[in-house]
């Protein structure tokens, strides 16, 4: 536990035990410390300058405890985060081929590579009751690719930097399973030997 945690949690008796606050580390731990350090440096400022109300410093004082709160209790998510459950594939029963494709925009602002392919197709080894999500999100991990689902966690809303909607009204990416679009979501449909799984995006004129 670092001098950080021990003050925080001295700082909000109880929070040690109810979890409401994380670990002091990396990103937390370095935005805490560019929040302190920018209220330190405001505070000499305003000294050198020879400001001597206190509601000056209350002020700076206030915008840095609030900073420390959003800090300390909004959870941030970066793409990687999404990953951090699928694991490896263990006692596997088979493989299955993962691609993600980006053609139908290839060429267009905000889409790399040019040729809009981000994952070519890949084998990769799967586990009894495996998910296509779950296949899918592995994959995408091995190969380090930034992804990320939707806030119900059912569904992959980007891919590489590239999301839904970013296209058109109904654009996004959809998922084909041996050539065949499924009747669910990637989410209950289990893998099975030898499947072929292809993201694409589509700019949803289809659906237009």
């Amino acid at each position: 536990m670092s001098f950080l945690d021990v003050f925080f949690t001295g700082a909000f008796p109880g929070a040690a035990h109810t979890g409401t606050f994380m670990s002091i580390t990396g990103f937390r731990l370095a935005a805490v410390i560019a929040v302190a350090a920018a209220a330190i440096i405001a505070v000499a400022v305003m000294l050198v300058r020879g400001r001597r109300r206190f509601s000056d410093y209350a002020a700076v004082l206030a915008a840095a405890a609030v900073l420390f709160a959003i800090i300390l209790l909004v959870e941030f998510k970066l793409p990687s985060d999404y990953y951090s459950d699928t694991g490896t594939a263990s006692d596997s029963i088979g493989a299955a081929v993962v691609s993600f494709d980006a053609s139908a925009v290839a060429g267009l602002d905000g889409v790399s590579p040019e040729n809009g392919v981000l994952l070519a197709p890949v084998s990769v080894p799967i586990s009894e009751g495996e998910t296509v999500l779950d296949l899918s999100l592995r994959a995408a991990k091995e190969a380090e690719l930034p992804l990320a689902l939707d806030a119900s966690g059912t569904y992959i809303s980007s891919v590489g930097g590239i999301g839904e909607r970013a296209f058109g009204a109904y654009s996004g990416w959809v998922v084909y399973i041996n050539g065949e679009f499924p009747s669910v979501g990637a989410n209950e449909l289990t893998v099975k030997d030898g499947d072929v799984i292809e993201w694409r995006y589509t700019t949803g004129e289809e659906f237009e």
